[in-house]
């Protein structure tokens, strides 16, 4: 049974896939024997889903190279908060502990004017 171009060109896509009923796929074979626009059609398709596979192959590189980017930047943050933190503390305690003020003199300064008096 011949079937016509576009019957055959509608099937293509389910029989490079093999996913079409072996009624439809033995009749897309005897299409294909007697129609070389037809298997050039099915070339195209073949050649277009090996450029959708490394399309594919593109784009999960790309999303593991973003991620690997999102992990390094967010270390980057908490070690930059930790630092900020740490400086902070830093501050503090060295305000807390009497640290002199301008103008004043330490208390071991003044001992040492007293004995140099």
């Amino acid at each position: 049974m011949k079937i016509p171009c576009g019957l055959a060109e509608d099937l293509l896509p389910l029989y490079l896939d093999q996913v079409c009923s072996p009624d439809s796929a033995a009749l897309v074979q005897a299409h294909l024997h007697h129609c070389p626009a037809c298997r050039q059609r099915l070339a195209s398709l073949r050649q277009g889903g090996r450029e959708e596979e490394e399309e594919l192959q593109a784009l999960q590189k790309a999303r593991a190279d973003w991620q690997r980017g999102r992990r390094r930047a967010r270390w980057k943050g908490v070690l930059t908060a930790l630092v900020v933190v740490f400086l902070g503390a830093c501050a503090l305690w060295y305000v807390w502990q009497g640290a002199p003020v301008k103008g004043e003199v330490p208390e071991g300064a003044r001992y040492v004017e007293e004995v140099w008096e």
